[in-house]
C-alpha cells in the first residue's frame, strides 16, 4: 500500500487512554491510526500499545526533575546565605583586629585543664593573646628565644602577685563562677610600677575543661586618682576648719567631724537640711549666697549660734564648686572658729583704751 495524501478521507492520530484491569491495575494505552492506498481503496491501519511503564517512567522523570529544581533551589538559597555569612564574619574578624589593634588594654583567651594528683590539684594553661602587637604596645616587653609573650609579661609580675592570681583564679574555677576580677602590680622594662586590672570571663567546655576570656588594662592613673582623693578626704576629715558642701540647691551633701565639733549640730543629722538651717548668720549668709551665686567668692565674719544656744564668731568663705567641664555642681562653706581671737581682740583693745586714759 502507500499512505495517503491530502485527500484521504482518514488522518493519522494518537490517542492515549486510561483503563482498569479486573484487579483494579491502572493501564495506559496508545492507540496509533494510520491511513493507507492499497489498490485505490482507504485502509486504516490501528495499533494498541500498553504504554504503562513508559508513561510511569515519564511520571517519575518528571517528579525527580521537579525535586531536582527544588533542591537547586535550595541549594542556591543556602550557598547565597553562606556567602552572606562568609562575608558577615570577615567584616566582623576585619572590625575585631581593628579594635584590637587601637585599644589601650591586653585581650587574651586561654584553654585551662584541672590536672589533679594524690597531693594538690593543679591547672594546666595554655595561654594566647588576640593580638600580640596590641599588647605590646601597651606593655612592652623584650621576650628571649622561643619565649610566648605571656611567659614574658608574667615574669615582670611580683611573685606575691603573682601567688595570689593564682589563687583567684583556681577558686573562681573550682567553685563555678562565671567570671572573677584582679589587680595586680607590673614592673616595666623601665622599671616603672604600673597597677594592672584584669576582667576574666569563664566557660567550661568539659569536665575539669573551661575556655577563659581575659582584658587586662592599666589603671595606674585611676590609682593615682584614687590616692590623691583618699589624702585629701584625709586631710578634709582631720582639719580644724568646718567644711560644708551643698548641692546646686544649697541642700547639704557632706559636712566633716570640724563642723560638728564647732557648731555642736550632728553632721549626719544635717545632711539634705537647707544650709540656711545651720545657725549662720542670716544677714551675711543672704549676701554670701547672692555672691556664690555669681560665681564669686565670699568672704568675712559671722556671728553663728551653737546648736545649745551659746554665740560663736567664725571666719567663713563661701564659694562655688565646678566640674571639669565647668559645670556648677554645689557650693562649699568654710568656716574657721575665731571667737578666741575675737576675745583676745577686745581684751587687746580694751587694754589699749585703760593705757591710754592712764
Amino acid at each position: 500500500g502507500e499512505p495517503c495524501d491530502q485527500n484521504c478521507r482518514f488522518q493519522s492520530e494518537a490517542v492515549e487512554f486510561t483503563f482498569s484491569k479486573p484487579d483494579g491495575q491502572p493501564v495506559t494505552v496508545l492507540k496509533s491510526t494510520i491511513p493507507i492506498l492499497l489498490e485505490r481503496k482507504q485502509f486504516l491501519i490501528v495499533s494498541i500499545a500498553d504504554v504503562t511503564a513508559l508513561k510511569q517512567a515519564e511520571n517519575a522523570l518528571r517528579e525527580a526533575s521537579a525535586r531536582l529544581a527544588h533542591r537547586t533551589a535550595q541549594l542556591e538559597t543556602l550557598v547565597s546565605q553562606l556567602q552572606a555569612e562568609v562575608m558577615n564574619r570577615r567584616r566582623i574578624e576585619e572590625e575585631l583586629q581593628a579594635i584590637l589593634q587601637s585599644v589601650r588594654c591586653r585581650i587574651w583567651h586561654a584553654n585551662v585543664t584541672m590536672v589533679s594528683s594524690e597531693k594538690r590539684i593543679d591547672f594546666a594553661w595554655e595561654l594566647r593573646d588576640f593580638n600580640e602587637a596590641a599588647a605590646q604596645r601597651v606593655f612592652p616587653v623584650q621576650l628571649k628565644y622561643g619565649q610566648t609573650y605571656n611567659e614574658a609579661f608574667r615574669e615582670h609580675i611580683p611573685e606575691e602577685d603573682k601567688l595570689q592570681m593564682d589563687k583567684t583564679s583556681s577558686s573562681a574555677l573550682m567553685s563555678g563562677r562565671s567570671m572573677y576580677s584582679q589587680h595586680f602590680r607590673w614592673i616595666g622594662d623601665d622599671g616603672q610600677l604600673r597597677w594592672l586590672y584584669e576582667d576574666v570571663f569563664i566557660k567550661p567546655v568539659g569536665s575539669g575543661m573551661w575556655h577563659l576570656v581575659g582584658v587586662c588594662t592599666d589603671i595606674t592613673e585611676q590609682k593615682r586618682i584614687e590616692e590623691e582623693r583618699s589624702k585629701l578626704a584625709h586631710a578634709v576629715e582631720s582639719t580644724a576648719e568646718a567644711i560644708v558642701i551643698t548641692d546646686t540647691a544649697w541642700n547639704v551633701a557632706y559636712a566633716n567631724p570640724a563642723f560638728e565639733k564647732i557648731t555642736g549640730l550632728d553632721r549626719q543629722n544635717v545632711i539634705g537640711r537647707q544650709a540656711t538651717e545651720l545657725n549662720l548668720d542670716e544677714k551675711a549668709f543672704k549676701a554670701a549666697v547672692e555672691k556664690a551665686q555669681q560665681g564669686k567668692t565670699w568672704s568675712g565674719r559671722m556671728l553663728c549660734a551653737k546648736s545649745d544656744g551659746s554665740r560663736y564668731h567664725a571666719d567663713v568663705n563661701v564659694s562655688p564648686i565646678y566640674s571639669n567641664d565647668g559645670k556648677l555642681t554645689g557650693y562649699m562653706l568654710l568656716m574657721r572658729d575665731v571667737s578666741e581671737e575675737v576675745v583676745l581682740q577686745l581684751q587687746l583693745e580694751q587694754a589699749q583704751k585703760m593705757e591710754a586714759v592712764g
